[in-house]
C-alpha cells in the first residue's frame, strides 16, 4: 500500500514539475534574450524609434514540463473523484470540467461521473466548475476558481497540439540611451510587448542618426503560454495557481468523502 493516496502522490509529482518549471523559466530570463532594434530601414534617420526584439524563444522543455504538471494535476482530480464514488460506479466516475453549464447529453455525462457520491462531494465539484468563473472572480491564483478554467484550457491545448510558450513582454524595463560619447538618459516605459516601442527619438532629441545611437535594455521577460482565443497566461503564476488551488482547496474539500 502506498504511504499516501494516489491523488496526493500525483500532486507531489506536480510539485516537482513546478520546481523544474521555475528553474527553466529563470534560466531563460537570466539569458538576456532580447535587445533594442531600430526598424530597418527608417524613413528618417533622425526620426525613428527603437523596438523590443526577442532574440531567442523560450526553451522547448518549458512546454513539456508544463504539460506534465497539468497532466498530474488533472489526474489527481480524477483519482480523488473516483475515491468518492461508490464501488459499483468507480469505473464511470471522474472529475468533470466544463466551461459552459452542462445541458442535455453533457448534463447526463456530468451526472454519470458523479452519481452515488455524497452531496457534499458533488457540491464541491460543481463549485469548482470553469463555467462559474465569470460569476465569482477573474484572478488566477491559489484562491481563485479560475485555476480550473486555466487547467481545462491549457490541458485541452496540450492534448491536441504543442503548448505555445512565448515572451509576452517586459515590465518597467530600464532603457539607457547613449551616443557620440554622450548619455542622453535612462527611460522606464511601463510595459513593452515584442516589437513594441521602447524609446522614440522625440524622448531624447533628434540629435544624431539612429545608427550612431546605443540603446541598452534591462528587464525580466514575462514568459507566458498562449491558448488560442484565450490569450496569454503568465507561466509561473498560472502553473502555481492551478497546483495550489487543487492541492490546498479542492482535494481537502473532497477527502472527507473518499471511500478508501
Amino acid at each position: 500500500m502506498p504511504s499516501q493516496p494516489s491523488w496526493r502522490l500525483k500532486i507531489e509529482r506536480a510539485e516537482h514539475h513546478l520546481l523544474d518549471l521555475r528553474h527553466l523559466v529563470k534560466r531563460y530570463q537570466e539569458g538576456h534574450h532580447y535587445r533594442a532594434v531600430c526598424p530597418n530601414p527608417p524613413r528618417q534617420p533622425t526620426h525613428s524609434g527603437f523596438v523590443l526584439d526577442i532574440t531567442e524563444p523560450p526553451d522547448d522543455q518549458i512546454a513539456i514540463v508544463l504539460g506534465d504538471l497539468l497532466f498530474n494535476v488533472r489526474s489527481a482530480l480524477d483519482h480523488i473523484a473516483v475515491a468518492c464514488a461508490p464501488p459499483d460506479r468507480k469505473r464511470k466516475a471522474g472529475f468533470p470540467l466544463y466551461e459552459k453549464p452542462p445541458e442535455g447529453e453533457v448534463q447526463r455525462k456530468f451526472e454519470s461521473m458523479t452519481r452515488g457520491m455524497a452531496p457534499g462531494a458533488i457540491g464541491a465539484i460543481e463549485y469548482e466548475q470553469p463555467y462559474n468563473v465569470g460569476s465569482r472572480t477573474s484572478k488566477i491564483g491559489p484562491e481563485s476558481v479560475e485555476a480550473l478554467f486555466a487547467l481545462n484550457a491549457l490541458q485541452d491545448a496540450d492534448k491536441h497540439r504543442s503548448l505555445a510558450v512565448l515572451v509576452a513582454g517586459i515590465s518597467h524595463p530600464t532603457v539607457q540611451v547613449s551616443g557620440g560619447g554622450e548619455v542622453f538618459g535612462t527611460f522606464r516605459p511601463t510595459y513593452v510587448e515584442p516589437r513594441g516601442e521602447l524609446i522614440s527619438y522625440t524622448e531624447f532629441g533628434n540629435r544624431i542618426p539612429y545608427d550612431k545611437v546605443s540603446v541598452e535594455v534591462r528587464s525580466v521577460p514575462h514568459v507566458a503560454v498562449n491558448v488560442s482565443r484565450r490569450g496569454d497566461y503568465e507561466m509561473l503564476s498560472t502553473a502555481g495557481g492551478i497546483l495550489g488551488r487543487v492541492r490546498d482547496r479542492i482535494i481537502p474539500s473532497l477527502e472527507p468523502y473518499a471511500r478508501v
